[in-house]
């Protein structure tokens, strides 16, 4: 009897960090797992994008070289008169077209997307 008053007495006095220790471990388990789900999200935009973008920019064959600054993927491409640019707008992605390089407006993904299309 003397081990069920002990423990009685022991919920009794710490009863609130008990309850804040589980709230805390329910919380980290959440986070973990919303941190989670978010990294493959964005991993799967980049997945999506890679292909229609690679279609755009007139197939694999046709890119010499990427690179990205911020928001900005820079293409060098074989040949600019292929460059499906209909399409590029209806990504929603504007571009800027100079001699010898074309500058797409990506967004966040920018980086990810040039490592992407140079993996392809």
């Amino acid at each position: 009897m003397n081990i069920y008053n002990e423990l009685d007495t022991f919920f009794q006095e710490n009863t609130l960090y008990i309850v804040i220790g589980v709230i805390s471990l329910i919380i980290i388990v959440l986070l973990i797992f919303l941190l989670g789900s978010l990294a493959k999200k964005k991993k799967s935009i980049v997945s999506e994008t890679t292909n229609p973008l690679i279609e755009a920019l007139g197939g694999q064959d046709n890119l010499i070289e990427t690179s990205s600054r911020g928001s900005r993927l820079i293409v060098k491409l074989n040949n600019y008169d292929i460059v499906d640019k209909d399409r590029l707008l209806a990504m929603n992605i504007k571009f800027i077209q100079m001699s010898d390089k074309l500058t797409l407006v990506i967004g966040k993904d920018a980086e990810q997307l040039a490592e992407a299309l140079l993996k392809k």
